[in-house]
């Protein structure tokens, strides 16, 4: 089960706080990130949910690239501790990498629209030292600004935190986010479980 990302989210309501939290623990920055992903849904009505499957391209930002990115998660709970894992290994298939305006023509060969925008300005990776009571872990730490593809002038902004596993049972999954969580001091009413596109779209009631 290695081979299958695990994956929750944490909601932030103050970023400096948060950041501020990372750094008594000693975390270090190791990469910073920028791209926005462009979300597209199906024209027509197919066996399609938002919840467990998205089509996006992602266009990274300073880059000449873009990539066609497929996903498709399953929500597992094991004792009551949810968190969502990746259909295929490896997480995101790449279905195409080039230029942006093909990728669009592609996706609208395939019968799909753009639907709304995410766009990660600011993510950094911080790395976590070891610790007597955790190992050494990464947590993500992200700005986004989210808007539907024909309100480009009504942007929202949140901050969210991730946290990824890969382990061998749903049990050590679980035990290792839990410990986690309990080192960064994060509330079971933080947590999300839901991909971030699908998150979104219901704050954008699409």
């Amino acid at each position: 089960m290695k081979q299958f990302e695990s994956e929750i989210r944490i909601k932030i309501k103050d970023f400096l706080h948060f950041e501020k939290k990372l750094y008594n623990l000693n975390g270090e920055i190791i990469e910073k990130y920028s791209f926005i992903d462009y979300i597209f849904l199906p024209i027509k009505e197919i066996n399609w949910d938002l919840k467990t499957k998205c089509m996006r391209i992602r266009e990274y930002i300073g880059k000449n690239e873009s990539k066609i990115l497929f996903s498709h998660i399953k929500i597992h709970k094991y004792k009551k501790f949810q968190f969502k894992q990746s259909v295929y290994p490896g997480g995101k298939l790449n279905l195409y990498t080039g230029n942006r305006i093909y990728a669009e023509n592609i996706l609208k060969d395939l019968g799909f629209k753009h639907s709304f925008t995410i766009e990660k300005s600011k993510g950094y990776l911080y790395k976590i030292p070891k610790t007597p009571d955790c190992n050494e872990f990464i947590i993500a730490l992200e700005e986004i600004t989210y808007w539907r593809a024909e309100k480009t002038y009504d942007k929202k902004v949140i901050f969210l935190a991730e946290l990824e596993v890969w382990a061998d049972t749903y049990e050590e999954i679980s035990n290792i986010f839990k410990n986690r969580l309990e080192i960064l001091q994060i509330p079971n009413k933080e947590i999300l479980s839901d991909s971030v596109p699908y998150y979104l779209s219901k704050k954008l009631k699409i």
